[in-house]
């Protein structure tokens, strides 16, 4: 899931469609949820505070967007509660990368030095709206190593190769948002 943008409004039509999603997910036997950032509208802690409820159920791993560091007052309060998300499905090692202000760190890229074959990268910003350097750094790993990589950001469906790596961006949730079709959760 990607780009919910809630706002901290219980009567936000984000607020009503994600909670909606929520149950859904749960009837149909979802049990780990990645989410590809813009959790929140501008950065409200209550907004991080209403995504977290509606997960509650669910194990769920996140990476910050750029509308969750908007705000300069609480910026730091919600970068500092995205953990380095990582996880393994089977012999796929899963990485999550924090690029709100589209950068890949060196903490990141030294993250990313054992990637082998298979695994799988998620990230907010995707290839073009990264700064040059780190746009550059993304496409030569996945030129190198055939990796699956997530983005969210673009409010609509990517689906294309870089050599033999598969990158999937997922439309985004806020139903005032997403572009070319309805609003989605990707399976």
């Amino acid at each position: 899931i990607c780009d919910m943008n809630l706002p901290d409004d219980r009567k936000s039509p984000q607020y009503a469609f994600f909670f909606f999603l929520a149950e859904r997910m749960k009837k149909d036997g979802v049990d780990t949820v990645i989410c590809l950032g813009d959790i929140t509208a501008f950065g409200e802690i209550g907004g991080l505070e209403l995504y977290h409820e509606a997960l509650k159920d669910f194990t769920h791993y996140e990476v910050a967007g750029n509308s969750d560091v908007r705000d300069a007052a609480t910026r730091e309060a919600i970068l500092g509660s995205f953990q380095p998300a990582e996880f393994s499905i089977g012999s796929r090692s899963v990485i999550g990368l924090n690029t709100p202000d589209g950068v890949i760190t060196e903490t990141d890229r030294v993250r990313l030095a054992n990637v082998k074959p298979g695994d799988i990268i998620f990230l907010h910003h995707y290839f073009g709206k990264m700064e040059p350097e780190s746009n550059q750094w993304l496409t030569d790993l996945a030129e190198a190593t055939p990796v699956t990589i997530l983005h969210g950001h673009g409010h609509r469906h990517f689906d294309f190769f870089i050599n033999k790596s598969h990158v999937l961006g997922m439309r985004g949730l806020d139903p005032d948002k997403a572009i070319g079709n309805f609003p989605c959760i990707n399976y």
